[in-house]
This record gives structure tokens, sequence and C-alpha cells, in this order.
């Protein structure tokens, strides 16, 4: 079993040499043991790149499988806990980057509150990562949009607008609501090419798609300063742009543009009972939040 939580975590930490340090071994020993079970296996599960280290194709045909006996082996000792009267665990979650930085740290502030024996691992990304994160059990839940469910199970929490983003003196700040099929004559509009992206759907549907003077992944505040800078326009979530430091013009769209922002997960039964307290306080105060 050990052998399998060194993967685990090398996989969290993307280093053999940190995963090491989290557990307590030495590095020699850490690959030791993966090269011990490789063998035992007879397949290669991990390699390493610059970038760090990710799971081989016959690694990820695998891990899924190790991932669910570590999975059972960890609810099992927190039924057990939760017998007991103890209120531990780990919260496994991935959260899109605006929901990270406007809403958990109240949520989660409040929830360590209550359940302060319980560890929480967050990670952050953007759509396509959420689905990614839970298919290899990285993340228990993700707070993403439904939309971008998949195959797995959702739980609507609330809808945010997207609102246009312009530069201070850009000829559309002079209206109220900028109606979409303006945005035909702008040479350069900046969003996230995933593979969903509620703005690209809404633009593709009137015949306008963006070109990329500057392709940018995953950072609502590089949007935002390039378009403060006059690289182009950009749409982002109502919900990115509170407190935003950028020198900005903001509008409302017409037609508007909604995501249904809610909670993604495999199947609800098999939540550890971590995420399962998260999720219920999460859909208790989400009324609260801003």
């Amino acid at each position: 079993m050990n052998r399998y939580i060194a993967l685990k975590t090398i996989l969290e930490y993307g280093s053999f040499s940190r995963a090491a340090e989290a557990l307590g071994y030495t590095q020699p020993a850490v690959s030791k043991m993966i090269a011990s079970l490789e063998a035992e296996l007879g397949v290669s599960l991990v390699e390493r790149s610059r970038s760090g280290v990710a799971l081989t194709d016959e690694g990820k045909a695998v891990y899924p499988m190790i991932e669910q006996l570590l999975l059972d082996r960890m609810r099992i000792k927190e039924k057990a806990e939760e017998v007991r009267g103890l209120e531990t665990g780990t919260l496994r979650i991935a959260s899109i980057a605006s929901v990270a930085a406007q809403w958990l740290p109240d949520i989660l502030s409040g929830f360590t509150a209550q359940y302060p024996k319980i560890r929480i691992q967050l990670r952050v990304g953007n759509y396509h990562d959420m689905l990614d994160l839970i298919q290899t059990g990285l993340a228990d839940l993700a707070i993403s949009s439904v939309e971008v469910g998949g195959p797995y199970r959702t739980e609507p929490l609330c809808d945010g607008r997207m609102l246009l983003v312009l530069p201070k003196g850009h000829r559309l700040a002079a209206l109220e609501t900028v109606p979409l099929e303006a945005l035909k004559e702008e040479p350069s509009i900046l969003l996230e090419h995933i593979e969903y992206y509620e703005p690209l759907g809404a633009l593709a549907d009137l015949g306008i798609y963006t070109d990329l003077p500057v392709d940018i992944q995953n950072d609502d505040q590089v949007l935002m300063a390039m378009v403060e800078k006059g690289l182009g326009i950009s749409i982002l979530s109502e919900l990115a742009l509170q407190r935003t430091p950028y020198d900005l013009e903001i509008r409302p769209t017409e037609p508007a543009i909604w995501r249904h922002i809610g909670a993604i997960y495999k199947d609800k039964n098999a939540l550890p009972v971590a995420a399962r307290r998260f999720l219920e306080f999460l859909k208790e105060k989400i009324d609260m939040l801003p």
C-alpha cells in the first residue's frame, strides 16, 4: 500500500523529491518504491520531464484502479473515525480561479472553523482541468461550470454573468449595454481557447471567431492587464472582476452571457465524508456570497 501512496503523492506534488519530503522518506527510497511497483506490474507508470512528473499511457490506464484502492482505504478509515465521532478526513477540491479567489476564502474559513481537523487540498485550474482532476482522483469534487460536467454528476449552485471588458477610452465604452454583434468589428478579442468556454460559444453563434494576438491560458488577471494596455477586449465573469486593480471599462452585453456554476463529482454516495460535509456547507452558504 505504501508504494501506491508514494505514487499518488508524486503525482500530487509533481516531483519525486517533494513527494519524498512530504512522506518523510529519502528520494532514493521513493524512487525504489516506484521501480518496485513498476517491476511488479510489468509496466512503466511515470515519466519525468522538465515540467515535472506525469503518468505514462500505461500509467493512465492503471492509475484509476490504484486511486480507487486508496480511496476505498481512506473511506474505511474515515468511516471508522466517523463511528467514533471524530470529524477528520481530507477534503480534495478543485475550482476555477474566480471562484477560488472570490468565494473559497470565506467558505473555507467557515468550514475549517467548524471542522478544524479536516485537511484541505485545493487545486485551481480551467474548466478542462476540473474533469482531469476528478477523473484521476486528485479531486473528489470540483466547482466549475456545470456545462463541462461531461460524464459526471453535477449539482447547480448559482448563475453568474459574463461582462465585456474594455480598455479606457474604447469606442464601445460609450454604450451602457454592448450588443454582441458590435464585436464583429473588433480586431482583437482575448479569450481562453479551451474545449468549453461560454463567451466562445455565444460569439460563435453570431459567427464571430476570435483571433489570437496573445494566447493566454487560464489567467483572468493577465487577461485584464492585457486589456488595460489596449491589446484587445475580453469577456470575463462578473465574479473575476470584483476588486480588480486594473483601470478598465466594464459593460453588460446584449444578449447577456451567463455561466452556471455548480459542483461536479463522480458519485455523490461515493464521496468521502469530508467532501460530503463540504458540499452541504457550500450549499448552505452560497446565497450569502457576493
